[in-house]
């Protein structure tokens, strides 16, 4: 796992660290020398530096492509502000670089620009000369690094409307989520993280291919499908049928390793569902026009024996959803995935009987859908994701996987993130494919909730990766991300 860290925490850690006797400027020094380590500076290099310590990264680092003689250009957006930026300014005026005032044009005919505008104290929109800036280094053909981060990105969030498009970005001390949140994924190019001695904790942590021993054990030849757990996946009406997907689904439970995964499904579609089913079980629920009815000996018996249970994918909008939603989380032991409208369900609940459940409960939204649930906005949602979720969490006693290109997956005191995926996954049925993923996963693992959905979302995502590359981010649907799921397990 990788450590990734908020932009406050940062600077506390850097405060520490001069407070305990490393002086400020050799904290600069470190960075720079990071920098220069992680790139060939064959050619032409052009140092882009603004007003605050970013800026003093980058005189640093003139002085020590000057001293080592590479051709490097200094060009600055206005005059150092801060001591150590000004102290790094003379420091490449002794040695014999004048930095120049950036005009319109000056980054043309550039191997390499390494950009130090800002750092990750930004707070406001990338504007003026700023902007002029960074829209010509982004048209400017040249090779992009970004110190610490892509300037005009959010250090936390990850947001920004105009900011440096880089083909490596160099960070210190730690990851900093908006490199991985938003649109830091993709503006972010290769991420290197480099130490310079300072110690920050972390906010949460990256998921790598090696994090998920505790979730994915080795088996034993003398075991049977009963070692593996049964689980449940309830859905589907007569508007969203879905066969396929459905029977998808339930494949999807399988390919990621419980024994038996049982679908259940209302009594108006088993038709049309049963056909596509060969290594799963079918259960019937009973239905009016099409939708579940409340009967709890029903539900009870679709969910018997059953360690896991996802509910909520193609299920509609029923008028008993929130009946039986309310029944399962009273009595339902096992753990509870809900996805699509189960969530939706919950929200017109109003998250009642959430807190008090008697099962383990993972809510799966994307952005929208937990708008609905936490009541606020979108924007205020993508503004701060990892908050949003923990105090989610932290308030009803559950784990959020928060979906996006990076999904946070948090119960409110452990934090994940999750960068693995593609944009082939903007397709119908990818979130079925997750959930039938994370309901095979809790079938049998031991680990913690947050733990085994980080594994079920890497897992998905490396699927997702690995049919791209043969479908293409156009052509891909949510089945190729299942055959594709044998390859990812085996990859971890």
């Amino acid at each position: 796992m990788k450590d990734v860290i908020l932009a406050a925490e940062a600077a506390r850690a850097d405060a520490e660290a001069i407070a305990q006797g490393t002086p400020s400027v050799l904290l600069m020094e470190r960075a720079a020398k990071a920098i220069y380590d992680l790139h060939d500076w064959t050619g032409k290099t052009a140092v882009v530096c603004g007003t605050g310590n970013n800026g003093g990264d980058g005189y640093a680092l003139a002085e020590i492509l000057y001293k080592e003689r590479k051709s490097v250009t200094v060009l600055f957006a206005a005059s150092p502000r801060t001591g150590d930026a000004r102290y790094f300014y003379a420091r490449c005026e002794g040695c014999g670089i004048t930095p120049v005032q950036y005009q319109s044009g000056m980054l043309a005919g550039y191997d390499t620009i390494v950009d130090c505008l800002f750092g990750v104290g930004l707070t406001r929109p990338s504007e003026g000369v700023y902007a002029a800036i960074i829209q010509e280094i982004n048209c400017s053909g040249a090779f992009v690094i970004s110190a610490d981060l892509p300037s005009g990105l959010a250090a936390d969030s990850g947001l920004g409307d105009l900011c440096v498009q880089a083909d490596q970005t160099i960070t210190f001390a730690a990851l900093k989520a908006g490199l991985r949140l938003n649109n830091g994924i993709d503006h972010a190019g290769k991420v290197c993280v480099c130490e310079i001695g300072t110690n920050p904790i972390p906010a949460a942590y990256l998921v790598e291919r090696d994090d998920f021993a505790d979730v994915i054990t080795s088996r034993k030849r003398n075991s049977n499908k009963g070692n593996y757990g049964t689980v449940a996946l309830l859905g589907g009406c007569k508007e969203y049928a879905g066969a396929i997907k459905l029977a998808g689904l339930a494949l999807s439970a399988l390919r990621a390793g419980c024994g038996i995964a049982r679908l259940c499904v209302s009594d108006s579609i088993v038709g049309a569902v049963a056909p596509f089913l060969l290594e799963s079980t079918l259960c019937s629920l009973p239905d009016e026009d099409g939708h579940m009815l409340f009967d709890p000996i029903s539900i009870e018996r679709a969910l018997a024996g059953t360690r896991a249970a996802a509910v909520g994918m193609g299920w509609g909008s029923g008028a008993h959803n929130q009946e039986i939603l309310s029944h399962i989380l009273r009595t339902y032991t096992g753990t509870l995935i809900l996805d699509a409208d189960g969530l939706n369900a919950l929200a017109r609940m109003q998250n009642d009987g959430l807190a008090d459940a008697a099962c383990r409960v993972l809510l799966t939204p994307h952005p929208g859908e937990f708008a609905r649930l936490c009541g606020k906005t979108i924007p205020e949602i993508l503004s701060d994701p990892m908050g949003t979720a923990q105090e989610y969490a932290r308030t009803y006693g559950v784990t959020v996987l928060l979906k996006g290109c990076t999904t946070v997956i948090t119960d409110g005191r452990q934090t994940y993130l999750c960068d693995r995926g593609c944009a082939g996954m903007a397709t119908a049925g990818s979130g079925d494919v997750l959930s039938g993923v994370l309901c095979g996963l809790f079938g049998y693992s031991e680990a913690s909730v947050p733990l085994t959905a980080a594994c079920g979302a890497y897992v998905a995502g490396c699927a997702a990766e690995l049919a791209e590359e043969e479908q293409t981010a156009v052509s891909m649907i949510a089945s190729d991300t299942v055959s594709r799921l044998p390859q990812a397990f085996r990859m971890i």
